[in-house]
């Protein structure tokens, strides 16, 4: 029977039940039918896989059309269902590429995981120096205000006596210590202040980490979520497609494949469970970066 690409076309229209413009594979076989040639389970399988690029479970016209016009001229059964087995190898070894894939996404996942637990950790020994130097400095006020006191005494014995001299050097005594208890002042408000920005920053830091943190897990697992039951689903349609024709050589080159499939897999596997407990190292890291914060707000107030 000759075929021309109108009869192509208008037949792919005709089995277009719902006139989607695209076409399922029991919709398939009775075009095929129409056109006088009957698939078998397995070959209906091969067709659909050399015709369904990406996994859809349905073919539009255009690749109908040009399968047939290109792969089948000859027939000899559609040309072997245009060479089924060769799709399948291509099949698995796109198979092989996503988990290879999805292990190096999750290789850039655990190092920046690694280099946020650095930066906190980086953070706290900023935070417990930053309350060693706030420390110092209120024992060096204590130090000055006792040395005032002091000197306060002193004037005020003075005083007692009545001597002009005195009164002048209380005065000095008495703008020293003012100008002193405004350079305290102003030494307490700048640390309060440091500290206060760096809770804020701290704080801001934290949350942007979690969200992303959040959203990017939320991602990753939805995208590998749907690539496993994607790789299922090819894997079952693969089983199915399993036939003599074959060739030996063929078949080791599919398992090779399968096996390195398998192995990215099983890194994907152990870098999950890696990644979760990076996590968990992170958390800690931040509450240890939390405390040290609380540490150096008490230091302020004591």
């Amino acid at each position: 029977m000759s075929v021309t690409q109108a009869d192509l076309e208008s037949g792919f229209d005709k089995f277009d039940k719902d006139a989607s413009g695209k076409m399922d594979s029991n919709e398939l076989a009775a075009l095929c039918a129409n056109f006088n040639v009957t698939l078998s389970g397995s070959e209906l399988n091969d067709a659909m896989s050399a015709l369904d690029s990406n996994g859809s479970g349905k073919i539009d016209k255009s690749e109908f059309v040009e399968w047939w016009s290109s792969g089948v001229k000859g027939n000899q059964k559609l040309a072997t269902v245009a060479k089924g087995g060769k799709n399948e190898m291509l099949a698995a070894k796109r198979e092989r590429q996503r988990a290879e894939g999805d292990v190096q996404l999750l290789m850039n996942r655990l190092k920046h995981l690694k280099m946020e637990e650095e930066r906190a950790r980086k953070k706290i020994e900023e935070t417990n120096g930053r309350a060693g130097e706030i420390s110092s400095l209120k024992k060096r006020n204590a130090e000055k205000r006792a040395e005032m006191d002091a000197i306060q005494k002193e004037n005020d014995d003075m005083r007692m006596g009545g001597s002009t001299q005195n009164l002048e050097r209380s005065k000095r005594d008495r703008q020293a210590r003012q100008r002193s208890g405004e350079e305290m002042l102003r030494e307490k408000r700048n640390a309060a202040k440091q500290l206060k920005d760096g809770r804020t920053n701290n704080e801001n830091a934290l949350r942007q980490q979690k969200n992303a943190y959040q959203a990017a897990n939320g991602a990753m697992r939805d995208q590998i979520r749907g690539r496993r039951l994607e790789v299922q689903a090819q894997r079952k349609a693969q089983q199915d497609a399993h036939e003599a024709h074959l060739a030996r050589q063929k078949q080791q080159q599919l398992e090779q494949e399968r096996y390195a499939t398998d192995a990215a897999n099983a890194a994907i596997k152990a870098m999950e469970a890696e990644e979760e407990r990076l996590i968990e190292k992170l958390r800690a890291t931040q509450d240890k970066q939390r405390k040290a914060y609380e540490g150096l707000e008490k230091a302020l107030k004591e």
